[in-house]
């Protein structure tokens, strides 16, 4: 088993905190965010790990190969990050999509324990999900309820029928990695250069690849998107290693 994070992004937002910084080396606690997701992976026995870097890569490769010796790093660069979503950076990293690959967006920080129920899962493929309250501009997850297997995820899945937020925290299986490689093809094939990650995993479901939910509600995440989320971030931290 690898792991495969997406750490490419620019992150406008952030600015100008992020002028000078990737987005997941900002520090949260006593560590910069994707120190926190590369240690839970570690300690869940997956140490060789993917990243796909953009902005200000050579900053964060030099960070992640001097900070976890125990570790095996392969760098992929992304030359079009600035204008490129995520789902161009998993395409740039598909010749690593074989076999059972965890996969991460690098903003998210979440309790240690929940990326080792992912790696831990019984099925083949499975995705972290949270039972929050709807958003519009998050991803959320249509799960039919007997078999918790998921029906759709997306920006497009309304409050009605969303079962919760996709958490991005993943586990793509052997075989749906195959199919999840076509799609990506697909997507640059037509020039489709702005398709979230998410967008191809559910592609990939709706071509008849199964994937299953994960309620981790208990298990406290945060995507880094704003100066409130790294507040949130902290306090949250400071939760997970008070328990």
């Amino acid at each position: 088993m690898k792991a495969l994070i997406l750490a490419a992004g620019e992150a406008k937002r952030l600015k100008p905190i992020t002028e000078n910084m990737p987005k997941c080396m900002l520090q949260v606690g006593e560590k910069r965010i994707i120190d926190y997701q590369v240690r839970s992976l570690i300690d869940s026995g997956v140490s060789d790990i993917v990243v796909v870097t953009g902005f200000l890569a050579e900053k964060l490769e030099n960070h992640l190969s001097s900070t976890h010796k125990d570790a095996i790093f392969t760098f992929i660069r992304s030359k079009d990050y600035y204008k490129t979503y995520p789902a161009h950076g998993m395409w740039l990293a598909k010749e690593h999509l074989n076999g059972d690959v965890i996969y991460l967006n690098a903003d998210v920080i979440c309790h240690p324990n929940l990326i080792k129920e992912v790696v831990t899962t019984k099925y083949d493929s499975a995705t972290a999900l949270h039972k929050n309250e709807w958003d519009e501009e998050q991803v959320n997850i249509i799960v039919r309820p007997d078999t918790d297997e998921v029906l759709s995820m997306g920006k497009q899945v309304s409050a009605k029928l969303s079962s919760g937020e996709f958490v991005g925290v993943t586990k793509l299986g052997t075989e749906f990695n195959k199919e999840l490689v076509k799609v990506l093809d697909s997507f640059i094939e037509k020039d489709e250069l702005k398709k979230f990650a998410a967008d191809a995993i559910n592609l990939t479901i709706q071509r008849g690849q199964a994937m299953y939910a994960l309620d981790l509600s208990h298990l406290a995440a945060i995507e880094i998107d704003t100066p409130d989320d790294l507040i949130e971030a902290d306090i949250k931290l400071k939760q997970f290693y008070n328990e």
